[in-house]
């Protein structure tokens, strides 16, 4: 007989399912929030008009009857009358024109679907005597919602690890190229990094509406590191390397006769005028370049440096010195679950109200009416898009069956897929086998058994038993404080 004994024990401390339920409590505490305090002032084009969000919060789940009347529903109640178990949520929004405050008030702007047993249910706050009594299975884990009646589950995705140098090394034709690259997240913004080793040492930078062809030099130069003594101090003193960096300044020289700013515009902004050339290198570079660094002209000189060790690490991958990073391991990938994917499309829902409030706000002026928010803001504005997401299982970035219709056929089914794990990479990668394999960083974390077969197989994973995601955002002051505590220092130009 196996002894369960402390499989039961850390069950009964970590419920399988409670990972999804923390993570949509975190969205709903501080992810709205956030999203809201990260949107920028809209100024309307006509009238100088500006709309700003101040904050949000949600109530707890009611329904409005034909008559007007509103109370409070249950989880029961919704599957029966084919309704989506959902909160109100209410926005303090603020109208000002030409510096003086026009108006400000709190709206109710959309539903936001209740996840069950989270802190917005009622379920959470009940014992199981009053669970029975609300017709609800007192052993029901929770974790999904009911969207028009029907019970809906979110997949994890799983995803490449931002902010971290990723190498490869590909070989044709006898030539090898080596590369490192970085997905950069900010605020829900990415933008991907790609710094290239060509076969003959040229060290070539892309990025998202950046020019081709660009030579590192260039970059560093606009950066901060403007002469060739700067550049050659910023690397390290292996020869190899002094080599390859030295071939690339000789390949730009010419660009050293201008400011390091200027030579860069005059490749960003080739034709147009000094003035707009400077401003389309700070929207560059702080926008497109390294956003997770910093979004001000204060953090160039820290992304020089963040370029150099990418520069690093490509050329010690393409002289042998070092090995290419292994992207199926687990180390490199993380998982987004229930709160991450609804931070995601809260935050697209979010941007298409604050447009859909400026397109009314124009209108009314254009009529001569007087503005007010509530007469400016629709109820279905910021849920319709939410609405779908969840209907179609369509989520932001074109991703399909993220919501999923939760299935009953037994209780380890319906445990299994609020753990279930998905790739994006999908049906369209079939040749890809080693993101099929199963990896030895996978051990204690998915499950070696459970995946289906055919176009799917490995592409589809489970949550080992075990495994529990706990990690939850941090700010990035936290972080940086905790590193000065331990002796690291800031950059600085030498």
């Amino acid at each position: 007989m196996y002894n369960w004994t402390i499989v039961e024990s850390y069950l009964k401390e970590n419920p399988p399912i409670q990972q999804n339920i923390d993570s949509y409590n975190e969205f709903v505490e501080k992810g709205m929030k956030k999203a809201v305090a990260q949107q920028d002032i809209m100024e309307t084009r006509k009238n100088d008009m500006k709309i700003e969000l101040l904050n949000i919060r949600a109530g707890k789940p009611m329904i409005t009857e034909a008559d007007g009347a509103q109370r409070k529903i249950l989880p029961h109640e919704a599957r029966l009358r084919d309704r989506t178990y959902s909160a109100p949520l209410f926005m303090t929004i603020a109208l000002t024109q030409e510096g003086e405050e026009i108006d400000k008030d709190e709206v109710y702007v959309g539903e936001l679907p209740v996840m069950l047993k989270s802190k917005l249910c009622y379920l959470a706050e009940m014992n199981r005597e009053e669970l029975i009594d609300a017709y609800e299975d007192p052993d029901d884990p929770g974790g999904y919602f009911i969207v028009n009646g029907t019970e809906r589950a979110l997949m994890g995705i799983e995803n490449r690890a931002q902010n971290r140098i990723m190498t490869t090394l590909k070989e044709r034709s006898g030539k090898k190229e080596a590369s490192a690259s970085v997905l950069s997240q900010k605020e829900g913004y990415s933008s991907r990094v790609l710094l290239k080793r060509k076969h003959n040492g040229e060290l070539e930078v892309n990025y998202r509406y950046g020019p081709r062809r660009l030579n590192l030099i260039h970059l560093l130069r606009a950066l901060g590191l403007e002469t060739k003594s700067d550049i050659l101090h910023a690397f390290s003193d292996k020869e190899y390397i002094k080599n390859d960096v030295l071939l690339n300044i000789e390949q730009v020289k010419k660009a050293f006769e201008d400011t390091g700013v200027d030579a860069f515009g005059k490749r960003v902004a080739r034709g147009q005028k000094k003035e707009y050339r400077e401003s389309t290198v700070n929207y560059h570079i702080n926008n497109n370049i390294l956003r997770h660094i910093g979004t001000d002209n204060n953090s160039w000189i820290n992304k020089a440096y963040y370029l150099v060790r990418m520069a690093e690490k490509c050329i010690k991958v393409a002289h042998g010195k070092e090995e290419p990073c292994d992207r199926d391991h687990y180390a490199n990938k993380r998982v987004i679950i229930a709160g991450g994917l609804m931070q995601e499309q809260f935050k697209s829902a979010l941007y298409k109200f604050l447009k859909d409030i400026k397109y009314q706000v124009d209108r009314a002026s254009q009529r001569k009416r007087k503005l007010k928010i509530k007469t400016l803001t629709r109820p279905d504005a910021l849920s319709r898009g939410i609405d779908f997401a969840f209907s179609t299982g369509t989520w932001v970035g074109g991703r399909t069956g993220v919501s999923q219709v939760l299935k009953r056929t037994s209780y380890l089914a319906q445990l299994s897929q609020l753990r279930r794990i998905t790739s994006p990479l999908g049906r369209g990668k079939a040749k890809i086998f080693e993101a099929r394999d199963l990896h030895g960083t996978h051990y204690g974390k998915l499950c070696p058994h459970e995946t289906p077969e055919g176009h799917n197989v490995g592409m589809r994973k489970n949550l080992a038993i075990g495994c529990r995601i706990a990690s939850k955002e941090q700010e990035d002051e936290e972080v940086l404080n905790s590193l000065l505590q331990i002796g690291v220092e800031k950059i600085s130009k030498k």
